[in-house]
């Protein structure tokens, strides 16, 4: 069973991280910064959420429709990254950040 959800998850985010897959944030989330980080409520549940300066930097590249392979290229230029590691860990938080409805997939 582990095998098949395995193989699920990643037929799943493989096809949501096409070239031309589009994000951005939604707007009802309310955001602040806060030294190297970023602070934010998402007011349907209350919840509060942190990010680290990477984070931060790709909420910040979510203000406006981006594609995937546009905030990998620019986390490779601001940070010192293999480019496997960035797509993976972009990847794993663009997915939370789904699940968690903080930005939507417009494309």
């Amino acid at each position: 069973m582990k095998i098949i959800r395995k193989l699920y998850t990643n037929l799943v985010m493989s096809d949501l991280f096409k070239q031309n897959t589009t994000f951005v944030r939604r707007k009802e989330v309310v955001f602040t910064y806060l030294d190297n980080e970023i602070m934010l409520l998402h007011p349907e549940t209350g919840k509060y959420y942190s990010f680290n300066k990477a984070g931060a930097y790709i909420w910040e590249l979510l203000s406006i429709p981006i594609t995937f392979e546009e905030i990998i290229a620019s986390l490779l230029i601001k940070f010192e990254i293999e480019k496997s590691k960035c797509e993976s860990d972009t990847q794993n938080f663009i997915q939370s950040l789904l699940e968690k409805n903080m930005i939507e997939k417009i494309q």
